[in-house]
């Protein structure tokens, strides 16, 4: 009977520490870690002689502009990536429509922080950011 307790003791503990491991590591592979910040991609991105040239000739103050940073994940790359955006702060409907709106737009490996599809855009149309802030969301292109 002794035996029997103690045996039935062990298979609960194991089962207990098991368990535990298996929420540890499931829990440390949903945990991404990546060297480069969200920071260091911005700065990355607006140190780069192209983009620093675009940014003094297109945009005024730094409060003056919006930049975002968010992590994604790139199919194409099978990866994640830093997806950097700077763009005017004043809205679109304030602009005449050949004016549009300026942004600059950029990938980081969050790994390497190499820079990737850096563009540049003058005079974009409200609605085409609109659209194409859409077709990344949930609708397809």
């Amino acid at each position: 009977m002794e035996e029997k307790k103690t045996a039935l003791t062990l298979l609960v503990i194991s089962i207990v520490l098991l368990g535990y491991a298996a929420i540890q590591s499931f829990s440390q592979k949903n945990q991404l870690s990546v060297p480069i910040t969200a920071k260091a991609a911005l700065e990355t991105v607006k140190s780069q002689p192209s983009a620093d040239n675009f940014i003094k000739e297109n945009f005024g103050a730094s409060e003056d502009r919006i930049e975002r940073v968010s992590l994604v994940w790139d199919q194409a790359m099978d990866s994640y990536l830093w997806e950097i955006e700077i763009q005017d702060r004043s809205c679109g409907c304030m602009l005449n429509e050949t004016e549009g709106v300026t942004i600059l737009k950029a990938t980081v490996d969050p790994y390497t922080g190499t820079v990737h599809n850096l563009s540049t855009r003058v005079g974009v149309p409200e609605e085409t950011i609109k659209r194409e802030a859409c077709e990344k969301g949930c609708h397809v292109p």
